[in-house]
């Protein structure tokens, strides 16, 4: 299973496709204080203009929108759509 860490190469799964990113910094935090729910946010850099997002920007996002790249395939069977493996998110550096 492919694992989302620091520095790891990655995409940005947005309305407009995805965008090329490294990712730069991972926290966990919880939904509420009384929550058991822990959610991550990642720090993303832009590696590529794609519209709407210009080279270099830099942003906070969750990690549920943020794939590493050799989890993004192409099936034959759906017509060239893209498709996303399961992985997992690391806080290790």
């Amino acid at each position: 299973m492919e694992v989302l860490a620091v520095g790891s190469k990655a995409y940005l799964d947005s309305s407009i496709g995805l965008v090329p990113c490294q990712v730069l910094a991972i926290t966990e935090e919880q939904i509420t204080p009384a929550s058991t729910i822990i959610t991550h946010r990642v720090k993303i850099q832009i590696t590529a203009k794609r519209y709407g997002y210009p080279k270099g920007y830099t942003m906070w996002i969750g990690s549920n929108l943020v794939v590493p790249r050799r989890s993004v395939y192409r099936s034959r069977q759906h017509c060239g759509q893209y498709r996303i493996r399961p992985y997992e998110v690391s806080l290790e550096d």
